[in-house]
């Protein structure tokens, strides 16, 4: 989910449910509750086996960005043009597919089963995404990965073809393996460093840190600035579910929302 300064909430259902269907996104208007949009993704652009994940809004043109981390399928970012209700999948690229690093948390390897029933390391693409301040730039990362792109975003509004926008991807710096990232006013980069119980940061001149270390942030995942100038923080402990922890629940109630004050500003929602 995630919220646009239009008083917007946009929540993706990726379609992965107890009956599987295609995958769609809607938007409510948060004073009335109403949805005051829609759509349905079709087949070329969320096939079966897709999983849409995190998404950015860019509530000044109309678009929105999501990432397919591509667990079943080819890693790919979606694009929604919400005026046109029109849609496209941009995927075959280096910079979406997994980096060959393993996930440590808590002093063991993540790793999941196979189809042929034998563990295997998690390698999941592209998932955290976020867009510049000025909504000029879309940056992205795999899961387990280790660099941080970007792509103008000009070329997905004038729907470049994918073979232009392949030539105009950039790396920004380094990042840490992460599920979520959001990025301030000022051009910071905060991402949920998910092996270190920590939330990093990439600052304007690409250097890459700590930000904050704390053992209650076991596994977060999203990360968004509220209006009170506050970074918000979901941890939800993914490791410790059945299917990364080799069947069994090792979650331990409460799942926590945390918040850390970043010293500068972001996009509420973001």
């Amino acid at each position: 989910i995630q919220a646009d300064r239009k008083n917007r909430l946009w929540v993706v259902d990726n379609g992965n449910g107890p009956v599987v269907q295609a995958p769609r996104i809607f938007a409510f208007d948060m004073s009335t509750e109403e949805l005051v949009f829609s759509y349905t993704f079709p087949e070329d652009v969320g096939p079966q086996g897709s999983f849409l994940q995190d998404l950015a809004v860019d509530d000044e043109n109309e678009f929105v960005y999501l990432a397919d981390t591509g667990i079943n399928f080819s890693p790919a970012i979606v694009v929604l043009d919400v005026i046109n209700r029109r849609s496209r999948r941009f995927e075959d690229h280096f910079s979406l597919q997994s980096e060959d690093v393993d996930l440590i948390v808590d002093g063991r390897r993540i790793e999941i089963e196979a189809d042929d029933g034998a563990p295997r390391p998690v390698r999941v693409g592209i998932n955290p995404i976020t867009l510049s301040p000025d909504m000029e730039k879309l940056y992205y990362g795999a899961m387990t990965g280790e660099s941080w792109y970007y792509i103008p975003t000009r070329l997905f509004r004038e729907w470049a073809d994918d073979e232009k926008i392949q030539r105009f991807i950039y790396i920004q710096g380094e990042k840490p393996i992460s599920d979520g990232a959001s990025t301030d006013l000022e051009g910071n980069h905060f991402f949920t460093n998910v092996g270190n119980n920590a939330i990093d940061r990439l600052d304007a001149l690409k250097d890459l840190e700590t930000f904050v270390r704390d053992d209650r942030l076991s596994w977060p995942d999203a990360l968004s600035f509220g209006p009170d100038g506050w970074l918000y923080i979901a941890v939800n402990q993914l490791h410790r579910s059945p299917r990364f922890n080799q069947g069994q629940e090792g979650a331990q109630l409460p799942y926590l929302i945390m918040r850390v004050k970043t010293g500068t500003q972001g996009i509420p929602g973001r």
